[in-house]
């Protein structure tokens, strides 16, 4: 068993010493250098960000293609719209002429619509 002496002493010498930290304070020529450091590295950042975007960009040839296929499909529809420019008047005839065969008693022909 150790005496409270001995028992005090070998606590002291056993615990860690908490010693300083040694860091040498900032200067401002050690904050400019951070700084610039730091922005080197947003600017190389974003010049990697902006061509990966530059590449993905459709160009002007690719608008071009578009823009011809759009015109075709419009003109292909208004192709469409002109075969049905008399569609609604066909439909009306088409009621008139189903009612006055419903009262005439004529059995109504199934045409395809």
């Amino acid at each position: 068993m150790l005496t409270g002496n001995v028992a005090a002493v070998f606590l002291r010498v056993m615990t860690v010493k908490k010693t300083k930290s040694k860091k040498k304070p900032m200067t401002l020529d050690d904050f400019a250098v951070l700084i610039q450091t730091d922005l080197q590295a947003t600017r190389k950042e974003m010049r990697e960000g902006f061509a990966a975007i530059r590449e993905k960009m459709a160009t002007k040839e690719d608008l071009g293609a578009v823009s011809d296929r759009i015109s075709v499909a419009k003109d292909e529809l208004q192709e469409q719209i002109a075969g049905l420019k008399y569609a609604k008047e066909i439909d009306d005839l088409r009621a008139r002429v189903n009612t006055l065969e419903h009262k005439v008693g004529i059995r109504p022909t199934h045409r395809a619509a």
